[in-house]
């Protein structure tokens, strides 16, 4: 080493913290130096951002918006159900009222029928004997399908059938004073009486006679005495039906 190497200092490489000051001391040059090209940064970055948080914004409208159309869509599904569930309630309740309507309908014409069933038939019982007369109609009646009306006077029961209305005259044919076959005239007669059939009670016959005449003597039904009155209700029924 000469003198002049002493005397002159040797450059020694910057430290750290020189190398820091000289980038700060850059930094800021840059920003003396460019001030205006440091704000349009910050300002295009910020713009950026708003745009950004713009177009954010707008997603979520769009989001809130097709929300708010799939809940509509669903309510008008909640109400076309509603009013479907409302059709099938009124179709339900019109046939419970066409069913209510039948079963009236039915319960009527069962009663109708009923009531048809139920009607007594009214027998007349024309005897001379009051207590054949009697038997008869205690053994009709008690069966509950006829009321029976006695007649013992002969020529009283023509006033008495034209009031009772029967639906079945029994006649006696041996009676004094008026007998079975002229009274039986009488009825026939009669406008109010005409047609009621009539079945003669008679001992001049034997059952034999009238059972091989089928009931029939002289084209009027006959039950020969003494009456069966199990018979009696099988002809009375079988002319009654007639």
């Amino acid at each position: 080493m000469n003198s002049i190497d002493a005397v002159i200092p040797q450059p020694q490489p910057p430290s750290d913290e020189d190398a820091t000051q000289t980038m700060t001391r850059q930094d800021w040059r840059i920003k003396n130096n460019y001030p205006d090209q440091s704000g349009h940064s910050t300002r295009t970055e910020r713009a950026e951002t708003r745009t950004e948080q713009a177009e954010s914004r707008t997603e979520q409208a769009n989001a809130r918006t097709e929300q708010a159309e799939v809940r509509t869509e669903q309510a008008n599904t909640r109400t076309e159900q509603a009013e479907a569930r409302t059709e099938q309630a009124n179709t339900r309740t019109e046939q419970a009222e066409m069913r209510m309507k039948q079963a009236e309908a039915r319960n009527a014409g069962t009663i109708e029928k009923a009531a048809i069933k139920t009607e007594k038939k009214r027998i007349l019982a024309v005897d001379d004997r009051a207590s054949n007369t009697r038997l008869v109609k205690l053994y009709l009646e008690r069966t509950n399908d006829y009321v029976v009306r006695e007649e013992n006077d002969p020529k009283a029961a023509l006033s008495a059938a034209e009031e009772f209305q029967p639906d079945l005259i029994l006649l006696d044919v041996m009676m004094p004073g008026l007998d079975g076959g002229d009274l039986a005239a009488c009825f026939q007669a009669s406008p109010k009486l005409k047609a009621v059939p009539i079945v003669f009670l008679t001992a001049a016959v034997t059952k034999e006679e009238v059972k091989a005449r089928g009931g029939q003597i002289g084209g009027h039904a006959f039950l020969a005495k003494p009456i069966v009155l199990t018979e009696m209700v099988a002809c009375l029924k079988q002319h009654l039906a007639g």
